[in-house]
């Protein structure tokens, strides 16, 4: 029966081709790994061969010198005691130098029986992936002919011999089971007992004549059976004499040939009467099936072209060969696959008059089987068309205002890049009747960076003037800046369009510095840090209400930790040094309080302190750097709970989960770390649902991971592949998602 396409149009296939697709590409690989041994093999015995011939030269130089230096030498008379200490000198020089001269061969030759038996061994791991690929699958198109032959005892030997289009030969060997019919003698008695068929005889005593006569079969032993599949050749034998029995199976007919001595005139071909046909058509039809029956044990060899397949030089062209033969098929599938995401390979088959079985394979399986080899052995692949090699193997450029964050090994560094959304133009205050007093409060201003740590006393401000009435021209590219290079972008990220809460115009007076252990920025206790106090600005009226900046770029350095001033404890958080540049004019300076309940101390809430973000992140890189791991994830899980993250905008917040989810160094499952997860689940879940992004998806997979939720990661992970796939195929992303699947 006929396979269905995924559409349920009818194919030509009569075997599941997904499976032996799966099983080739497993194959491919294999294969393809092996010949990349045997070719670095091949490369060092002739590195091995080269210093060997170096080395010998050297030597020989070497005793000459040495040889001519002894000679050369002052030694007096020939009989004196240093003629004879220089003649013994030269003697030792001639078999040190034979012994090292053996030497060097001798492990060259041990060397290159080495290198010898690890290509023999690539090739026998060659063989039997070929043997674990054809053992259950034959390919599409390909022919075989199976063969049971008996000795002179009866013992069967069953053997079947196979050729594909795409020029591969092989023979298997079959097992006998003991209830099969070939597990002993097949007698005609065992089959069909007293059967006769009118076959041609001798007869009479003196003028010998040929005649039909009714001849029994039930004592003659079937010797062998050659099955191609459309004709079955039967061979009877009884001490020597016997018949040779040709079946057509589709035409239902047989044709007899009598076997006996040369001088026998009743031997030869003969017409068989319409009675016996059935009975030998049942004969050779129960022979054939017991046949078909009989398992494939090993492969005992393989040609391609005519050669040994084990022998090839080289295994790609026959790798080439058999993605050659599989890529018309996997492309007709592909088309016809009812798939929405086009993801899918399917195929159907009828089970009954109203159920069909569906079977599918995912490309990013597939994909996934060869995304270890290297580029040129990955484009092999590329003609079935699972994916596009080339454009996988090739990184994306990083695109300016995208959000990128990496540490590097020796210094870590943090670089968030911002573009804010555009806000609406401000309403026009309405006109008092009395004028304000002086020291009055602005309204709310439009985002501004973060603010320096402290501001001078509050002056009074006379009121602004409104702004005219138009709408707010468009944000003018930022200038190409080079990046800092202590900074490494991780894979770019889009960053999310979300208006920033208003801020409050008020100035507080400038804190003093801070030392010893205090409240972290996010109601956590933090190891202790001093922060240098800031120079407060100088005084100016507050601006008219001017475009948001095209450009913030935040950037923050580690040096080696070092205790602070007038701290003995040793395990001081690192210092930090923040800069801040605006792009391309300064927005209006602004800040809002924030009141912590911890501890009864007040600070300013994160949207106007973000200089405190990244204390509390330069504070956790410290810890994980002294291997502090779970004090790390603890200061995490307490960032998470705090209500001033929420406040941050969606790209701030992607920054931060991705420093702890997909870390340089992971960390063990401890309870620390699964609790920040944990903390971390509700804001993964949030911003893949408010727009969603795949890298959003792609945390939150990641750490459904690492709390042990394999089919919720799967389920993220799916949909962060076909979220990227639409947008960009090509992307680094897309390989980066396939593997992570692959390995759940």
């Amino acid at each position: 029966m006929n396979y269905l396409y995924g559409d349920s149009t009818p194919s030509q296939l009569t075997a599941n081709f997904l499976e032996f697709l799966r099983d080739a590409i497993d194959f491919a690989v294999a294969v393809l790994q092996a010949d990349d041994r045997i070719r670095d093999g091949r490369e060092r015995a002739i590195e091995l061969k080269a210093e060997a011939e170096a080395e010998t030269q050297r030597l020989a130089s070497f005793i000459q010198i040495v040889s001519a230096s002894i000679e050369d030498a002052e030694k007096g008379r020939s009989e004196s005691p240093t003629a004879r200490a220089s003649d013994r000198l030269l003697e030792l020089v001639m078999d040190t130098h034979s012994a090292t001269l053996k030497g060097i061969r001798q492990q060259l030759a041990s060397d290159l029986a080495a290198i010898d038996a690890e290509e023999e061994a690539a090739r026998e791991s060659c063989m039997k992936a070929l043997e674990t690929l054809l053992l259950p699958h034959d390919p599409p198109e390909s022919t075989a002919v199976r063969a049971v032959a008996a000795d002179e005892a009866g013992r069967c030997a069953a053997t079947s011999v196979l050729a594909a289009p795409f020029g591969l030969e092989w023979t298997f060997e079959h097992a006998v089971p003991e209830k099969n019919l070939w597990s002993q003698p097949v007698h005609i008695a065992r089959i069909a007992p007293q059967l006769q068929i009118q076959a041609p005889q001798l007869s009479g005593w003196i003028s010998k004549e040929v005649k039909i006569k009714p001849l029994k079969l039930e004592r003659h032993l079937v010797t062998e059976l050659v099955d191609d599949g459309k004709k079955v050749q039967v061979k009877l034998r009884q001490e020597g004499a016997g018949f040779d029995l040709d079946v057509d199976l589709s035409a239902e007919t047989v044709h007899a040939v009598r076997i006996g001595p040369a001088d026998d005139a009743s031997a030869g071909g003969f017409a068989t009467a319409p009675e016996d046909v059935a009975p030998l058509l049942d004969i050779v039809t129960k022979l054939r099936a017991a046949a078909l029956e009989l398992p494939r044990q090993a492969l005992r060899n393989a040609t391609t072209g005519g050669a040994d397949f084990r022998a090839l030089p080289s295994f790609q062209g026959f790798v080439r060969s058999l993605i050659a033969m599989m890529t018309p098929i996997v492309e007709e599938i592909s088309k016809r696959s009812l798939s929405v995401t086009r993801d899918e390979l399917i195929l159907r088959r009828l089970v009954a008059d109203d159920r069909r079985e569906e079977i599918f394979a995912s490309k990013a399986t597939l994909v996934a089987k060869y995304a270890a080899l290297r580029g040129p052995l990955r484009a092999l692949f590329a003609p079935l068309g699972l994916d596009d090699v080339e454009a996988s193997a090739s990184a994306p450029s990083v695109k300016p205002a995208e959000v990128a964050a990496a540490p590097i090994d020796d210094e870590p560094s943090i670089q968030i890049e911002v573009t804010p959304s555009p806000l609406p133009p401000p309403p026009a205050p309405a006109v008092p009747s009395t004028p304000p007093p002086l020291p009055s409060t602005p309204p709310p201003l439009p985002s501004t960076p973060p603010p320096l740590p402290s501001t001078p006393p509050p002056l009074p401000v006379p009121p602004a003037p409104p702004p005219p009435s138009r709408p707010l021209p468009p944000p003018v590219p930022p200038p190409h800046r080079a990046e800092s290079p202590r900074s490494q972008p991780l894979p770019p990220l889009r960053p999310l369009s979300q208006t920033p809460p208003p801020v409050s115009a008020r100035s507080q007076p400038p804190a003093p510095p801070r030392t010893g252990s205090s409240v972290g920025p996010f109601g956590s206790r933090l190891k202790p840090v001093t922060l240098p106090p800031a120079k407060p600005p100088p005084k100016r009226s507050a601006p008219p209400p001017a475009p948001p900046p095209d450009h913030v770029t935040i950037e923050v350095t580690e040096d080696e930790p070092r205790a602070p001033a007038g701290d003995a404890s040793s395990d001081a958080a690192p210092n930090v040094d923040v800069e801040v540049e605006v792009d391309p004019e300064p927005a209006v300076e602004s800040e809002t309080e924030a009141t912590s309940e911890n501890d009864g101390e007040s600070r300013p809430s994160i949207m106007g302190r973000n200089e405190e973000l990244v204390s509390v992140l330069k504070t956790i890189a410290g810890m994980m750097r002294s291997g502090q791991a779970d004090e790390a994830h603890g200061e995490y899980a307490r960032l998470f709970a705090d209500p001033s993250f929420d406040a941050l905008r969606p790209d701030e917040q992607r920054q931060v989960l991705r420093l702890m989810v997909i870390p340089k160094v992971k960390s063990a499952p401890s309870e620390s770390v699964l609790e920040a997860h944990r903390s971390a689940m509700p804001k993964l879940e949030a911003l893949a649902a408010t727009p969603g992004e795949a890298v959003d998806y792609e945390l939150l997979g990641v750490a459904q991971v690492t709390l042990g939720n394999v089919d919720a990661a799967r389920e993220a992970f799916a949909s962060a592949l076909a979220m990227e796939r639409a947008k960009s195929p090509g992307s680094e992303l897309v390989g980066t998602l396939m593997k992570r699947m692959s390995e759940i």
